[in-house]
């Protein structure tokens, strides 16, 4: 660790020696101290300009002979205001995307994942839409009572590992049997844990897209003559405004993938579905059958459990 400390000062300490302060370097060609006339000073677009004392820019090949090609020097005022103004809003708004993992790390994966693939994010959202109405439409046809609870269930545990089977006429029995009514009714009740337009989550996108207007309204008054970091203060906020939209549609979802609360209620309602048999509906804890119509599978051993659940019941046919 020492060592690591070490190296960082001292690289540090080396980029500050052959820094090159830009600004500066600027101001001097504007005072006539690298020449007169079109020596490589531009304006906003680009064009070289005669006026130097016009200049906001400068050619690549004036910047290396007059400025020098080592880097800017690092100042902490100008990062910290910059990182708390323009990024640190955006990264509180990241909170309130809906990771739902036991595990640490697989919530900073998913962090990762959302922050680094902009087009994941927003793919996994569109995804989500879709197999929403697809869920919807399939159940249209049918008009049984349950139909509703079965949409609303499914399409909310979409992000969660669900798992589906109508072996034994199972998810039949639920949608059909009025004895299962209670079991809609309970699994909804415990599904239903607030993940949406809390005061928390509108307070972030507030401050999100207040900072994000004091930053465009900034960046149009400030003088972009006198100082070069003025360049990027709306270019940083507009960078992060795609994340606005894809929080702004979780929380609208608002899918429900608490690993903890998720096996919880499924589990717990499982324990009083019902099935039909050839005579009257029993509980599927007295059926012969190890199955469950909607069952979630977290980790390998939950699919691990459900292949031996399989094979042994098939040894019992046989």
């Amino acid at each position: 660790m020492r060592k690591f400390l070490a190296f960082v000062v001292i690289s540090l300490s080396i980029s500050g020696l052959n820094a090159t302060d830009f600004t500066k370097c600027l101001e001097r060609v504007r005072n006539g101290e690298a020449g007169t006339g079109k020596i490589g000073a531009t304006d906003n677009h680009g064009n070289v300009l005669e006026d130097i004392g016009k200049a906001t820019g400068l050619t690549y090949g004036l910047c290396v002979r007059e400025c020098g090609s080592g880097q800017q020097p690092f100042q902490w005022t100008i990062f910290s205001q910059q990182f708390s103004s323009w990024l640190l809003p955006w990264l509180a708004l990241v909170s309130q995307l809906p990771f739902g993992p036991k595990d640490k790390l697989d919530n900073l994966e998913s962090v990762l994942l959302t922050v680094g693939s902009p087009m994941l994010a927003a793919y996994s959202l569109a995804l989500t839409v879709l197999n929403g109405r697809w869920i919807a439409r399939r159940f249209s046809k049918h008009n049984y009572p349950n139909i509703r609870n079965a949409v609303r269930v499914l399409s909310s545990l979409q992000q969660a590992p669900l798992r589906v089977t109508n072996e034994d006429a199972l998810l039949a029995s639920l949608i059909v049997l009025p004895h299962n009514d209670e079991w809609w009714r309970e699994l909804i009740e415990w599904l239903a844990y607030p993940h949406t337009w809390s005061i928390s989550a509108v307070t972030s996108i507030a401050w999100v897209v207040t900072a994000y207007i004091f930053t465009v309204i900034d960046s149009f008054m400030g003088d972009l003559t006198t100082t070069i970091n003025s360049h990027g203060q709306g270019s940083v906020g507009s960078l992060w405004i795609w994340l606005l939209p894809i929080v702004i549609g979780w929380l609208q979802l608002s899918p429900k993938c608490d690993e903890v609360r998720v096996r919880s209620a499924v589990e717990r309602a499982n324990k009083i579905a019902h099935v039909a048999t050839d005579t009257h509906p029993v509980l599927v804890q007295e059926h012969s059958t190890e199955q469950r119509a909607i069952y979630l599978a977290f980790s390998e051993g939950d699919e691990d459990d459900d292949v031996l659940r399989r094979g042994g019941e098939g040894i019992e046919d046989l």
